[in-house]
């Protein structure tokens, strides 16, 4: 890796920061326990992106990510409703947790694209 590096331009070398910074970011979000996803989730909209790929990238991660806590957020709410053992239970509750639930297997698929999609942007600032 060193001598690949050795070989690029003090511009290559930036983009290649910003492309593992942006990584590095998605990683982190990825590996989080869900209670700690909004924050980093939150940390990475503010990541700059040097071009218009890894901008792609971005957009189809937060797009990911966002889905998922969405999903979260309705399952919580649902908790919470749960906990408050109301007979009978809201007549949308049903609805509500497919929705969630729809939503979860959305995020999973994005998730995944985005993973493939991160792979193929960092090999190609490396190359």
């Amino acid at each position: 890796m060193a001598t690949l590096l050795a070989c690029k331009s003090d511009a290559e070398r930036v983009r290649l920061g910003q492309v593992a910074r942006l990584a590095d970011h998605i990683d982190r979000l990825r590996r989080a326990d869900n209670p700690d996803k909004r924050a980093l989730l939150q940390a990475l909209a503010g990541i700059d992106c040097p071009d218009a790929e890894a901008c792609a990238l971005k957009d189809l991660c937060l797009r990911a990510y966002g889905v998922h806590q969405s999903a979260l957020d309705q399952i919580e709410s649902l908790q919470r409703l749960a906990e408050q053992q109301l007979t009978p239970a809201p007549p949308d509750t049903h609805a509500r947790l497919e929705r969630a639930q729809a939503q979860l297997e959305q995020g999973k698929t994005l998730g995944e694209s985005c993973a493939e999609e991160q792979v193929r942007v960092v090999r190609s600032a490396m190359y």
